[in-house]
């Protein structure tokens, strides 16, 4: 519904998200005595929307096809997605703000991330944002690279490094799950406030592992439901996706944050090395924003619909 009005105001989607994204830094003129939570998401809502329309103009341009339309256009795929997301973002929010104590929310009580997060759909636009904005970058790397190749068939050998992956992936999520127990330390540091840093559970190295044991799960899940996978792609040449990941993972990291530093829809916690920064953003942030779109692209991959295979397969 607020595709189709904003398109038909703007009659182009490059119209529309240039304006939204020169909008979300209309922060920097908001004093900062009058910054709450209500200006820190839709100025964050202008940049994610914005983001989505700029990304969605540039993949229709290059292939005639997205994400975007895969995902709004039928509404079993809605339906799918959005139960994707909430789950999703459950998981990735207790990986990084519970377990790692990366970021919290300064303006948002616990009440309110549950009902903008969860039920008025926040996690779903964030991860939207994501997929739509990972999948312009493949498909400008697929015609900066029109020689790779066409995944299909697997090598003999893939049989095995799949069941490595799960392998490892099993072993890194018994660290962290031996740590809980081990530790005792769960229900303790359980804590349901949003607004106020506290030390994650466990740190951040056992969330690192804890996100790679899962996307480690995922490949073989992928691999065991005959899709293409982002391991796959790699073993057999094409390397669009990886490219896309690291690409896009910087231009978000840079404008997003930097966006950020004036509305603080979020703020970091225990980031590592944080006295290494470029532009006052951590050099790890910058790292996690790759990071967390794998994430987010491998657990679509495994468990969502067919229509998942445009996050690797070539189009």
């Amino acid at each position: 519904m607020i595709f189709s009005v904003i398109r038909y105001i703007f009659k182009s989607d490059l119209y529309a998200g240039v304006f939204f994204i020169l909008l979300s830094y209309g922060g920097f003129l908001i004093p900062h005595e009058h910054k709450t939570v209500f200006t820190s998401l839709v100025i964050a809502g202008a940049f994610f929307l914005g983001a989505i329309f700029l990304s969605n103009y540039i993949s229709l341009r290059l292939k005639r096809v997205s994400l975007l339309q895969v995902i709004v256009g039928r509404e079993s795929e809605k339906i799918k997605f959005i139960v994707f997301c909430i789950f999703s973002g459950a998981f990735f929010e207790f990986l990084g703000s519970f377990v790692g104590g990366l970021w919290y929310y300064p303006y948002w009580s616990f009440g309110m991330y549950v009902l903008i997060g969860f039920l008025l759909g926040g996690w779903c636009f964030y991860i939207l944002f994501l997929c739509v904005a990972y999948e312009a970058g493949k498909q400008v790397f697929d015609r900066l690279l029109p020689n790779q190749p066409y995944v299909r068939r697997y090598y003999s050998f893939e049989t095995k490094v799949y069941q490595g992956l799960l392998a490892m992936g099993l072993v890194l999520v018994g660290v962290v799950v031996g740590a809980f127990v081990t530790n005792a330390i769960f229900l303790a540091q359980l804590d349901l406030a949003v607004n106020k840093f506290r030390p994650g559970a466990l740190g951040w190295e056992y969330a690192l592992l804890l996100g790679v044991g899962v996307m480690c799960i995922c490949e073989f899940i992928e691999f065991k439901r005959h899709r293409t996978s982002f391991v796959k792609d790699l073993l057999h040449g094409y390397f669009s996706p990886l490219l896309s990941v690291l690409l896009v993972g910087l231009i978000l990291a840079m404008s997003n944050e930097v966006q950020n530093l004036n509305v603080y829809l979020w703020k970091y916690g225990l980031f590592p090395w944080p006295n290494s920064v470029v532009a006052g953003i951590p050099v790890s942030a910058i790292v996690g924003w790759q990071i967390h779109i794998l994430l987010f692209i491998e657990l679509w991959r495994a468990f969502g619909s067919k229509k998942s295979a445009l996050v690797f397969s070539r189009t």
